[in-house]
């Protein structure tokens, strides 16, 4: 890894030690996997995710496993960058525009089976889902600041 940092013709990465360079790519790589495989086994454990077979929050609220991984490592590269507050406007700027979505669904479930997904259980979908990936992200970036 030295000698690849050293040949690399980038400023940037020469400055850096080839240990915390294998610990960034590291936490790179756990926002982009490990991080989706660690929200679904939260939200099986508290219930927001039912079993197979039944209808699925997710059904509802389309791109979570993509955006998941995006938003996480913006977070991390804001993060990393000293730009905490504009992370924090990415967390802000996802309840914005999954508003909408939260809304019509509570507009389009009024009178509908309750065998179906309702809209309290996209809505706990959508936060405990979102918590849980911003912890992942941010439990990184303290790694990345200890390391």
């Amino acid at each position: 890894m030295a000698r690849w940092l050293a040949w690399a013709p980038l400023p940037a990465l020469q400055a850096i030690s080839p240990d915390r360079t294998v610990l960034l790519l590291a936490l790179l790589l756990v926002q982009l996997a490990t991080g989706n495989v660690v929200v679904r086994l939260v939200l099986i454990q508290v219930g927001a995710l039912p079993r197979e077979g039944v209808p699925q929050p997710a059904e509802r609220l389309r791109g979570g496993r993509v955006l998941g991984p995006m938003e996480r490592l913006i977070i991390l590269g804001l993060g990393l960058a000293g730009e905490v507050t504009a992370a924090s406007l990415v967390i802000a700027a996802k309840g914005l525009i999954r508003w909408p979505e939260l809304h019509q669904s509570a507009s389009e479930l009024e009178g509908v089976d309750p065998a179906t997904v309702g809209v309290d259980q996209v809505t706990e979908y959508f936060l405990v889902g979102s918590m849980v990936s911003w912890l992942v992200a941010l439990s990184a970036l303290a790694v990345a600041q200890l390391g």
